[in-house]
Order: structure tokens, then C-alpha cells, then sequence
């Protein structure tokens, strides 16, 4: 994650995508034995909105040898160990000298998104923007004034379908509080340190806006986070830490009906 101090204002956005549900290349194995292969895809917003999208692909190798995954990509890294690795054409074959229990590689996407350089569209377009006493401004940090952060997540309406009406996006702004005075937001916060992130969720097919502001002296900003998930309430609710709550409901409710019996009787 970069800072504004480092003169620019990232926004990452991270979209789950496992090969249980859709496929975003088809991968083909050639002389290498390789298996449980997990991809995760994200990208990067810069400040001009244009956006990387990168796919991040976990496997288990078996033996040595090549192995071919099939798509269209600009570049690779290996991040596990630097082994040889060729991008053509049709994708990128790894050739592996030994068994791994976990690889993992990077691959740069090309993709045609709205505002950036596949064939795959993001569930939500993203969109944020840095106001200094009212004015939008390009921030490179060091500004002083009163400052609003305003994050805006809207439907794609050209993803596929299946992203769209199952995935959602949660969105994290970490605030400095030495260096915001006077917040006010209308998300829910966690404050660590002296660090505030603020959240939000946008559901499937839906949009919203967030806005963080405050008093600033010598702007310097945490990245923002935007993390597109399928939607699942059961894994929410445990997140969000009301299982318990929802629980302890169900037993008092319990607890009730036998209580009205027992008046009955």
C-alpha cells in the first residue's frame, strides 16, 4: 500500500474470483502435475482512474516440468521463487524444476475496462476524489484546509451477470487522526492506534457513496481499500461479529416460549 507522502493516492480494489464458480482463464496442464489451482484477481486505481488488474494464481505442483495457463497478459512474477517463466501469445508457461506444496505467480491482465486498457468487467466502478476547502484537487500531499474524501461504488451494469447480482464491495478509508481533526462520516469505525478505518458495503447490483472529512494540517492518506466478495450473509454475520448476538436472541427466545408454557400450565 502506498502513501500520499510518496506523492500519490492509490485505491486498491481486490476481487475474489474462485475457479469453483467461474474461470477467468482456462488453464491447461502440459508435462507438470499440478493441482488445486486457486486464482484471486485484483487491481489497482491510480490518480489519473485508470487501473492494473492482476490475477494472483495459487497451485500445488507435483513433479517438474511446464505448466500453461492460458490468457491474455502483459507481464509475470513469480512470487514463491524465481523460477523461468515464458509469456507468448496464448499466456504464460511456468517451468517449474521441483515440487511445490504452494506456488504462487502474478500475472499482469490486460483488460478492458472502463478507463483502463480482457474481456472481464468488475461487478462495480469505482471512483474517488479529494476536496480541499471545496475544491477538487489532485492531492500530492502536504495540503492543509478542510478536506473531504469521497469514495463513490456503483453497479456495472456490463459485468457479467453472475458478478453482479452475487458480489459485493466493502470499503475501507483509514484515517491519521494526527493528522485529520473534527471528523465526520457517517460510516462505522475501528480505531487502532491513531488510526481510524472507517467501512462501508455496497450489495450486489446496488451503489453508494462515501465521504469522510475534516480538518487537515499536512495531508498525508493511508490507500483506501475496496475488497469485491460474493456475497455470503452467513460468513457477514460472523464477520461483522453478530453471531453471538443473534444466538443469544434465539435462546432467550427459547427461553421465553418455555417460560409462557409453563404459565399455562
Amino acid at each position: 500500500m502506498a502513501f500520499l507522502k510518496s506523492r500519490r493516492f492509490i485505491t486498491s480494489v481486490v476481487l475474489l474470483v474462485f475457479l469453483c464458480s467461474i474461470s477467468l482463464q482456462a488453464l491447461a496442464v502440459n508435462d507438470a502435475q499440478v493441482e488445486g489451482v486457486r486464482e484471486t484477481v485484483y487491481g489497482v486505481l491510480n490518480d489519473h482512474e485508470g487501473m492494473s488488474v492482476y490475477t494472483v494464481y495459487k497451485m500445488k505442483v507435483d513433479s517438474p516440468g511446464e505448466y500453461t495457463i492460458y490468457g491474455n497478459f502483459a507481464s509475470g512474477r513469480c512470487l514463491t521463487e524465481d523460477i523461468e517463466f515464458r509469456l507468448h501469445e496464448q499466456g504464460v508457461t511456468l517451468v517449474f524444476p521441483k515440487a511445490y506444496d504452494a506456488f504462487y505467480f502474478q500475472a499482469e491482465n490486460k483488460v478492458d475496462l472502463p478507463g483502463t486498457r480482457s474481456n472481464v468487467m468488475l461487478p462495480f466502478i469505482v471512483k474517488e476524489s479529494i476536496e480541499l476547502d471545496g475544491q477538487k484537487i489532485t492531492a500530492a500531499g502536504g495540503e492543509s484546509g478542510h478536506v473531504r474524501i469521497i469514495v463513490e461504488v456503483r453497479s456495472n451494469e456490463e459485468a457479467d451477470d453472475f458478478f453482479r447480482e452475487n458480489f459485493v464491495a466493502q470499503v475501507q478509508i483509514p484515517i491519521d487522526t494526527k493528522v485529520f481533526r473534527n471528523i465526520k462520516t457517517d460510516l462505522s469505525g475501528v480505531l487502532v492506534g491513531s488510526t481510524y478505518t472507517f467501512s462501508g458495503m455496497v450489495l450486489p447490483s446496488q451503489s453508494a457513496t462515501f465521504i469522510v472529512e475534516g480538518d487537515v494540517e499536512s495531508l498525508k492518506l493511508d490507500s483506501i481499500s475496496i475488497t469485491m466478495m460474493k456475497y455470503n450473509m452467513s460468513s457477514m454475520i460472523e464477520e461483522f461479529g453478530i453471531a453471538d448476538s443473534i444466538r443469544e436472541m434465539e435462546e432467550g427466545s427459547g427461553e421465553l416460549a418455555d417460560g409462557t408454557r409453563q404459565l399455562a400450565d
